[in-house]
């Protein structure tokens, strides 16, 4: 991208390191802010308990919210900042 204008230049690469640096935090923003190392952490939590890590739902205060997979069927599962999964009762 070419600017005629200098000032519009450094306006564009101001704009251009914000915006990169934006896509990784170094803190977490909100409750419901988490880092990879502790999804890396609920997934190892979810397979340790017997289940297949599906799709995050959302996670608030350290608490993730996963759909878990055992033997085709369906759990919501929910694990602690601590490691510890709870599951949903079994469809029919």
């Amino acid at each position: 991208m070419k600017f005629p204008n200098p000032v519009l230049s450094l306006v564009a690469l101001s704009l251009a390191g914000h915006c990169a640096a934006a896509k990784e935090p170094t803190r977490l923003e909100t409750v419901n802010s988490y880092t990879v190392a502790q999804e890396k952490k609920a997934r190892d939590a979810v397979r340790a308990a017997g289940y297949d890590p599906g799709k995050v739902f959302f996670v608030q205060a350290g608490n993730f919210f996963f759909d878990g997979i055992r033997e085709g069927h369906h759990y919501g599962l929910t694990v602690t900042p601590e490691g510890k999964v709870y599951a949903s009762a079994a469809p029919d």
